[in-house]
């Protein structure tokens, strides 16, 4: 007596719908991980670039951060138009500077938030020795662009400037 084989019967669309998952499997799958593998490779080179200007190499760093700006990087367009702003690395060029700084067709970017960081790292030393009324020129930018942050710290800055200025007015006793 031979064995009866009992063919199994699978459930209807079973094979359809098992086609189908391992079709989208072998198209998204690699296309996920290549996305992924591209995304890491992508930091690395932008923490590559950004290390040449904590390290101070700022002719390398403006070269290795610029095709980030040009893609639309935010913290890579501020970088480059501070140094654009200052002549860190590059030559100095206010009218370029304000271009990097401008938030058209970069999304998250804030109107005159990149200003106003220009403002305040001239104040701190951050982009050299430089005058104060240079600094003062990058909040009022900042302020002309709607920036409420920009427009306080000014009227302080601009409240002890007064003060030090009517202290020197004095007359000798």
């Amino acid at each position: 007596m031979h064995p009866v084989t009992k063919h199994h019967k699978f459930p209807s669309g079973f094979l359809k719908k098992n086609v189908i998952v391992l079709f989208l499997g072998l198209v998204f799958v690699p296309y996920f991980l290549l996305g992924t593998i591209d995304y890491v490779i992508t930091l690395r080179r932008k923490n590559d670039a950004f290390s040449y200007f904590h390290n101070k190499d700022y002719s390398t760093a403006y070269r290795e951060i610029m095709p980030f700006a040009q893609n639309g990087d935010s913290e890579a367009r501020f970088v480059i138009g501070s140094m654009t702003a200052f002549g860190v690395g590059t030559n100095r060029d206010k009218m370029l500077a304000t271009q990097w700084f401008s938030c058209e067709g970069v999304s998250g970017c804030v109107n005159g938030y990149n200003e106003f960081r220009a403002g305040k790292g001239c104040f701190s030393g951050e982009w050299g020795d430089l005058s104060y009324e240079e600094c003062i020129l990058w909040l009022k930018f900042s302020s002309d662009l709607g920036y409420h942050p920009a427009s306080e710290l000014l009227e302080e800055y601009q409240k002890k400037k007064a003060a030090e200025f009517s202290s020197d007015k004095k007359p000798p006793k």
